[in-house]
């Protein structure tokens, strides 16, 4: 029963603001280009606290599929830019941050999936019928 109670926290409990925070400020990122992917493939949560999964950690995927990292892509069509964001849910809201450097970006709708959101938009402009 314990060990169902702790799957259960480590699956549906979200991290504070706070512990993302504190996360990118002791952690930085190895390589800029793959920063997400990184931390997607190195990360887990127990009990809402992130942590790196270590390397002995053989079977990796258990512990990763608890990571509160996702992809978040964002164009700056102006400037011509491409930003590394990473979007995080936490138990105050759903926010995105700037992979690389840790910084705080900006808040996004917790209803829709940014993925789906970014995905219709790229459709929109190649098919603007």
């Amino acid at each position: 029963m314990f060990l169902l109670l702790i799957l259960l926290l480590m699956y549906f409990m979200n991290p504070s603001k706070a512990e993302v925070e504190r996360y990118f400020e002791e952690n930085s990122c190895v390589s800029q280009d793959y920063c997400v992917y990184y931390m997607r493939r190195n990360t887990a949560m127990l009990l809402g606290q992130i942590f790196e999964v270590p390397s002995w950690f053989i079977p990796k995927f258990i512990l990763y599929t608890t990571t509160p990292f996702n992809y978040y892509h964002e164009v700056d069509h102006a400037e011509d830019e491409w930003y590394i964001y990473t979007w995080v849910d936490t138990k105050d809201g759903r926010f995105v941050y700037n992979a690389v450097n840790g910084e705080y970006v900006k808040e996004i709708n917790n209803k829709k999936d940014p993925a789906r959101v970014w995905f219709e938009s790229k459709s929109e402009s190649l098919n603007p019928n």
